[in-house]
């Protein structure tokens, strides 16, 4: 490898200033997103795509169901 495909590989691992700002927005996008409480996104989620936020409850409240302490309890019942 040449000095000039040495510094032209290394260039290509900097990000140009528009690409910079837009990690940026995006990072902030997220840390801003982390502030917000878990109720809002799900309802936000809900108010997107209805079904699919249904779907999620459903798998939710089953994982929920098997995985608790609850499920044990329930097979002594029977």
């Amino acid at each position: 490898m040449t000095d000039d495909e040495l510094i032209a590989s290394w260039e290509a691992l900097e990000p140009t200033l528009r690409a910079r700002a837009r990690m940026e927005i995006q990072v902030m996008a997220w840390l801003d997103a982390e502030r917000t409480p878990l109720w809002d996104e799900w309802l936000a989620m809900l108010r997107i795509a209805p079904a699919q936020g249904l779907g999620f409850v459903f798998a939710g409240a089953a994982a929920l169901l098997l995985t608790t302490p609850l499920r044990s309890m329930l097979q002594f019942l029977y």
